[in-house]
């Protein structure tokens, strides 16, 4: 991608050399999304030096390229360096003035996940309710960005332990992407979310309603380098153990445990054993 990227750069005018940034910030945010989160690091730091370079700190572009770039950090964990680099981008964002711009919502998204990644969990809320609400206002409800802001909500109430409030958001994002895309790939990993919460919350009947519609492979394909068919398996262990079924909570633990691949997920790897020995 890189090396595309550079040739055809060196290739065209430099007044086309936007174009050619904005679609190599497309190309490192598909990696992000796809899983490989190291290669989209590289590629956005790479590139954020190069705007920088030529149009200053100061530039949207620069400021959009440095806000992609640390979400990867995020995302990989290095919280630390992504605090130093939004407290930068902060600074540099107070020059354009707007805080109703998609780029200010993204800058409030990395707040949150960052809080969300030192388990700051009120914060984390509170920066996800901003970004939900910055997105509706911009754009509506019924929204891709809006959704997403939505279930990035769900998830955050999840991890924070209110299972309850997250089912309810998840029910809503659910809901809103039934109508717009039925069967699509954000619809499986929202209704993946919302089986999960539900069997945190200890509701097997509800978990139910939505755990016969995800599909292992179309969830592969929203969410790659995850292990969905023994994540799945785990969930229909769950609720099987919250069911009182032990036989079938046990086989189900045992399956995943099979088709989980050697090495991969060590959280998702300790859930599994924990469950079969308990």
């Amino acid at each position: 991608t890189e090396i595309y990227t550079l040739s055809l750069h060196d290739a065209l005018p430099i007044s086309n050399r936007d174009y050619i940034y904005l679609a190599s910030l497309h190309v490192g945010t598909a990696l992000q999304q796809a899983g490989d989160v190291l290669e989209a690091e590289k590629i956005e730091h790479a590139l954020l030096d190069q705007i920088q370079a030529e149009r200053g700190p100061g530039d949207p572009l620069t400021m959009q390229a440095r806000e992609r770039w640390l979400a990867s950090l995020i995302d990989l964990g290095r919280s630390e360096q992504a605090a130093v680099g939004l407290s930068a981008l902060q600074r540099d964002m107070e020059t354009l003035g707007s805080r109703e711009s998609p780029l200010h919502l993204e800058f409030l998204r990395d707040e949150a996940a960052l809080a969300a990644a030192q388990q700051h969990w009120p914060e984390a809320i509170h920066q996800r309710e901003l970004v939900e609400a910055g997105y509706s206002k911009l754009f509506g409800v019924d929204n891709d960005a809006s959704i997403r802001a939505m279930a990035d909500s769900a998830a955050t109430l999840r991890a924070a332990g209110r299972f309850a409030d997250a089912i309810d958001k998840y029910l809503d994002a659910y809901g809103l992407l039934q109508e717009r895309y039925p069967g699509g790939l954000l619809t499986q990993k929202v209704a993946y979310g919302l089986v999960a919460s539900c069997l945190d919350a200890g509701r097997p009947a509800q978990a139910g309603l939505y755990l016969g519609q995800l599909n292992a492979a179309a969830l592969s394909a929203a969410a790659p380098n995850r292990n969905w068919g023994a994540r799945l398996a785990y969930q229909r262990g769950r609720m099987a153990q919250l069911s009182g079924d032990k036989a079938e909570a046990q086989r189900q633990f045992a399956l995943a445990r099979r088709v989980l691949l050697p090495g991969s997920e060590p959280d998702l790897a300790a859930r599994i054993e924990r469950a079969l020995n308990n």
